[in-house]
């Protein structure tokens, strides 16, 4: 499931974006096949909440539907998985907030994260295209 190069576009009709996720070193005892796991039973929820703060006010957000694709991944041998997640005003769901959601146990600080694409939609509840197309 291969996104593309990284680009640093921005726009205002940005709608998704395409993230490429790496276990850092200090990740343990990471293998592919938990994180293939984990990846597969986030995707098989319809609902998979995490607790988001804002200026000192907690509140419940599903991110699932957030989340548009995730797939397993790994460059140079390394462990890694790739989402694209949404980015339409109001209906964010930030990398840390997916992090959290499939590895709680591990700090978010764990992962390198690095953006591949930032995406649009074709037209109002359209397929979503690269940007750097």
């Amino acid at each position: 499931m291969g996104f593309g190069t990284c680009h640093s576009t921005r726009t205002s009709a940005q709608a998704g974006i395409a993230l490429a996720f790496a276990a850092a070193d200090g990740v343990p005892s990471m293998d592919p096949g938990l994180l293939v796991s984990a990846v597969s039973q986030f995707l098989a929820q319809s609902e998979v909440s995490v607790i988001v703060r804002k200026d000192s006010v907690e509140r419940t957000k599903n991110i699932r539907p957030l989340v548009y694709r995730a797939g397993p991944a790994g460059e140079n041998g390394g462990v890694g998985f790739e989402a694209v997640l949404s980015m339409e005003p109001k209906n964010t769901c930030k990398p840390a907030e997916l992090l959290f959601a499939l590895f709680p146990g591990i700090p978010v600080s764990a992962w390198m994260v690095r953006r591949c694409d930032c995406l649009r939609r074709d037209r109002p509840g359209g397929s979503l295209l690269a940007l750097s197309a």
